[in-house]
């Protein structure tokens, strides 16, 4: 709800800025939409703004210029998102090779990018290979100069881990999500949607190896936290009714599609069954 309404915000800001002859400012509101598209799961509308903030970047910074990068570089990752991989390594490639040369292979914005095309090559596009040198290379240049719980640590150290599983690595993956899960709920907290993803990544790892049992568990905590942010909402909201928590999923900080990710993981174990289907209720 508090990202829909900035949002609303940035969308009003960037109407008047279109009016103005300040092409600069105008491109930074645009690529701030637009990355919040792309965190919103709105992906049609992150391209086109970014690619409009891309381009007004060009003409008034240059092609080489850290913002011009940078948002190359999210837009990059939104293609990687909308399932363009294609599109998305080639304009990564790209600008991976002027980020290094801009800024050095230990800025923050180089890191973010090797993160993105290394999760491409080992994820994405079976590049086993290419995506676990990029993204070991990656994690090791993240804690040095990031720190270890730094979030685009995290992220790169869940790009890795379902690498290594993709790859058929399930010793270093297994190993990896699982320090990847404590650091997350200690700096990013248990219901942060990088701490949910990973942990639904590793509930995916342990169905693979028939680890039944223990996929049912992580699905479970999921679940659990998921219904903890649900009532914490509906007590904001209502003060007193906790009856209220059909519809409430609408309002919810947490992507909505983790809680179909949830429901569908702790179904598909058949130990979860009923509490998938009273989940499901709520979220009709």
């Amino acid at each position: 709800m508090v990202i829909e309404r900035l949002k609303e915000w940035f969308v009003r800001v960037l109407e008047d800025q279109v009016k103005t002859s300040d092409i600069v400012e105008r491109a930074a509101y645009r690529h701030s939409l637009g990355a919040m598209c792309r965190e919103d799961g709105k992906y049609d509308d992150a391209e086109e703004q970014l690619k409009l903030a891309l381009e007004e970047r060009k003409a008034t910074l240059g092609e080489d210029h850290p913002d011009t990068l940078w948002t190359k570089a999210w837009l990059g990752q939104a293609y990687s998102f909308m399932w363009k991989q294609k599109e998305s390594v080639a304009i990564l490639v790209e600008c991976l090779q002027k980020q290094k040369e801009v800024l050095g292979e230990d800025h923050e914005h180089t890191i973010f990018t090797a993160c993105e095309l290394g999760a491409n090559y080992g994820v994405y596009l079976n590049r086993f290979d290419e995506g676990e040198e990029m993204l070991e290379d990656c994690l090791e240049r993240a804690k040095r100069v990031l720190g270890e719980e730094h979030a685009q640590t995290l992220i790169i150290m869940n790009n890795l881990a379902l690498t290594y599983a993709t790859s058929g690595k399930a010793d270093e993956a297994k190993e990896l999500y699982l320090e990847c899960i404590e650091r997350c709920k200690e700096k990013l907290g248990e219901g942060h949607p990088e701490t949910l993803m990973t942990m639904f990544n590793l509930g995916l790892f342990y169905k693979a190896q028939r680890a039944y049992k223990e996929a049912e568990a992580i699905y479970y905590e999921c679940f659990q936290v998921e219904s903890a942010i649900c009532l914490g909402l509906c007590y904001t909201m209502s003060g007193t009714d906790l009856g209220t928590l059909h519809g409430v999923q609408r309002q919810r900080e947490v992507p909505r599609h983790l809680s179909s990710c949830v429901c569908y993981a702790i179904s598909v174990t058949h130990i979860g069954y009923v509490a998938a289907r009273c989940w499901a209720q709520t979220t009709t």
